[in-house]
């Protein structure tokens, strides 16, 4: 799941723990946990927050998540030019492929 592992990398990657992440996006720790267990879903200004925090193209990111959600959608983001034909811009399992096992 592409959203646990944004979190996990994002943590990686930064250094902060699922607390110090929570207090900067004023949400409870179990949110995290939801989002973790794909309970409910981060909204793009969180997913913006953990693609920084992992060192990622933001929009990438959002628009990786947001297939994930809705694959039917994806075609939209194609169409903004996020994804497909996207100028060189990796996916996010490409991006994450080198720190990944």
């Amino acid at each position: 799941m592409l959203v646990t592992t944004l979190i996990d990398v994002a943590k990686m990657r930064s250094g902060k723990n699922f607390q110090q992440m929570a207090d900067e996006l004023s949400v409870h720790q179990t949110r995290l946990s939801e989002w973790k267990k794909g309970k409910t879903w981060p909204g793009t200004t969180e997913i913006a927050y953990f693609a920084l925090e992992a060192g990622l193209d933001v929009m990438n990111t959002i628009a990786e998540i947001e297939r994930e959600k809705k694959p039917t959608l994806s075609t939209v983001w194609e169409r903004v030019g996020v994804l497909g034909g996207n100028g060189g811009i990796r996916t996010l399992d490409e991006a994450l492929h080198p720190i990944l096992p």
